[in-house]
């Protein structure tokens, strides 16, 4: 067993928060216990020697070098780290999709409103892909493209091989948000190339809330932190030469990790999450969802409804919407069913995990014809 879910509970929201598997959970009220016996801590451990373990988990996962890996407290640290290094000036130009996450939205506006850039919003035009749209806009002015997998609000896919080349062509940045990918299907950074890879631990990465992990390809790794935290200095595994100053870092990506990184709760229980996700494996996640959006797809277009083109969806999540709207008071009638999913603009986003059975997607579908 995964998760511990009840059977009066159909839950459909992993893009929203995934519940905690039983070992991750059983994992965690063992850290508090540690923290309650603070000599039981074994400084050189858990402040370097299990961090650096976290880096490796959460690299196998990617595809990346444990070196590459920073610890962030969530995606809005990453990327507003991300931003800090791009050195953006008036002329330059920064891509977002329309309607992209706040977390991606909101640092780089700022940015560009400080630097006098210019914020360009990405809508597709009628018949084109999002992929398309973003590579039509991508030009000599771009400094970075700041994109996901998929769009959040309903799973449609983007392309980031096609927009990596086209970036690399003008010499400007990848900024990736893979909190909605990366723990649901295979993510490679060595055939991706991200400059940037974003991704917190609660939602695919089956992880508690206010963890992560970001990538930072090493052509970026001499860049400036958010934080002057101590530990990521050179040599601060010495704790005899603490206070012999130095404005150098240790190796590797490293230097951005937030301040408290050791945390002795949360850090090991995105390990075992990240032990649960490499044992599963994405490519086998991905396969055993895969199935089932794709019947809530059939059964969308059944009645009506709108989903993304085949093509274009992502194998774990969907995003449903109703030609005229859904009806005042849905997400309360679905909760009353014991049905969880979440709205996101107009859009139903359905998000199933390998725990869905058929009880579960009847209940659903169920839902779904009396709403149409």
């Amino acid at each position: 067993m995964l998760f511990e879910i009840p059977e009066s509970v159909h839950y459909f929201n992993i893009a929203g928060m995934s519940p905690l598997p039983r070992r991750t959970r059983l994992i965690g009220e063992a850290a508090v216990g540690l923290k309650s016996s603070p000599w039981d801590l074994s400084v050189p451990f858990q402040f370097f020697e299990q961090t650096d373990q976290a880096r490796a988990l959460f690299a196998n996962l990617i595809g990346a070098r444990p070196e590459d890996i920073a610890l962030i407290p969530s995606a809005t640290y990453g990327v507003s780290t991300a931003v800090k290094n791009l050195h953006l000036k008036a002329g330059d130009e920064v891509l977002l999709m329309a309607e992209e996450f706040p977390a991606l939205y909101y640092p780089l506006r700022r940015a560009c409103l400080e630097s006098g850039a210019t914020l360009v919003t990405v809508t597709p035009l009628a018949g084109q892909s999002w992929t398309e749209a973003i590579l039509a806009k991508i030009s000599a002015r771009t400094k970075a493209v700041g994109v996901s997998p998929c769009h959040w609000t309903n799973g449609a896919r983007i392309d980031l091989k096609a927009i990596r080349k086209s970036t690399r062509n003008f010499g400007a940045q990848m900024i990736v948000d893979g909190c909605q990918w990366v723990g649901a299907a295979p993510f490679n950074c060595q055939e991706i190339e991200p400059d940037h890879l974003i991704v917190p631990t609660y939602k695919w990465m089956l992880g508690p809330y206010s963890f992560g992990f970001h990538y930072v390809a090493p052509h970026l790794q001499d860049g400036m932190p958010l934080e002057e935290y101590w530990a990521s200095k050179a040599g601060a595994d010495d704790f005899t030469k603490l206070v012999a100053y130095t404005d150098d870092f240790q190796p590797g990506a490293r230097r951005f990790d937030m301040g408290e990184r050791s945390n002795f709760v949360l850090l090991p229980m995105a390990m075992e999450s990240l032990r649960i996700l490499l044992e599963l494996t994405p490519e086998k996640i991905a396969a055993q969802i895969s199935p089932k959006v794709e019947q809530l797809a059939a059964a969308a277009y059944e009645l009506g409804l709108l989903v993304p083109e085949k093509s274009e969806r992502s194998p774990h999540m969907i995003g449903i919407r109703r030609p005229s709207g859904w009806k005042p008071g849905l997400p309360d009638r679905l909760r009353d069913a014991g049905i969880h999913v979440s709205f996101r603009g107009d859009c139903m986003r359905v998000s199933p995990h390998v725990h869905i059975d058929n009880r579960n997607m009847n209940a659903l579908i169920h839902c779904l014809e009396r709403e149409v």
